[in-house]
Parts: C-alpha cells; structure tokens; sequence
C-alpha cells in the first residue's frame, strides 16, 4: 500500500464549496470531501490538513464508522485519561444514546438524534440537567 497521496483542489460545476480530490491507494477510487469553505487560501489548508491526515493514517471517512468502533476507540484514547466519575458520566451517556437512538453508525447521531433523544427522556420525566446541590449551614 503506498502512502503517497495527492491531494487536490477543485471548484465544482455544481455546488459552493471547493472540493478536495484524491485516489483511495487501497480500492484505486476517486474520493472526494468538501472544504465548506469558497475561500481557495481556507481550502489549499484544508487540503494540507488531509493530505497529512492520510499520510499519517489518521484520517477516517466519517460516513462509514461503526458506532461501536467508535466507542471502542474513544474508551482506548479519551476515558483511560479522565478522571473516574468523568470515565462513568461519558459511559452513561453513550449507554443512554445506545438505548435511545440505538444507532449503527457514528453518522446517525446528529442534531435531530440528540432532539429527540432529548424529547424522549423529557417525556420519561428524566431531568434535562442534574439539580443543583444546596448546602446546608
């Protein structure tokens, strides 16, 4: 597998943002993201941004990742480096969104999601945030 990749910049025909293009070496297809940006300074960075990303191999085409991947990976490199009752507040809110939104992949969980997962619990009589603690003197 070759790591060398060239990553290109181009205006589309259709569309507003500039798109970056390359050659995915493991299938030989022709991918693309866009920039979200019109600015060509923003989308010549966005595309360095990438093209190091590829190179390194820590690039992951966020349409296609499982959720539980991700919450393997995220488990390995984010919680083994939180504190524990940040460890245990991240895992009840990964367990609330695998109850409710039961999602297959990363992709599925957008701003919609969170709605209605949001709405759910409220109509369950779930807290939309925890109460305050008073002290008493």
């Amino acid at each position: 597998m070759t790591t060398d990749f060239n990553v290109t910049v181009v205006k589309p025909v259709r569309g507003r943002f500039d798109q970056t293009r390359w050659t995915d070496p493991v299938t030989g297809r022709m991918k693309q993201r866009s920039t979200k940006t019109t600015s060509r300074r923003e989308a010549d960075r966005f595309a360095a941004r990438l093209e190091k990303e590829l190179r390194d191999g820590t690039y992951r085409d966020t349409s296609s990742v499982k959720w539980q991947d991700f919450r393997d990976r995220y488990n390995a490199e984010v919680m083994t480096g939180l504190a524990e009752k940040s460890a245990v507040k991240a895992d009840t809110v990964f367990n609330k969104v695998e109850s409710v939104i039961k999602p297959a992949l990363l992709r599925q969980i957008d701003e919609g999601a969170l709605s209605r997962m949001v709405t759910s619990m409220r109509t369950r009589g779930c807290p939309s945030r925890p109460s305050r603690v008073t002290w008493d003197t």
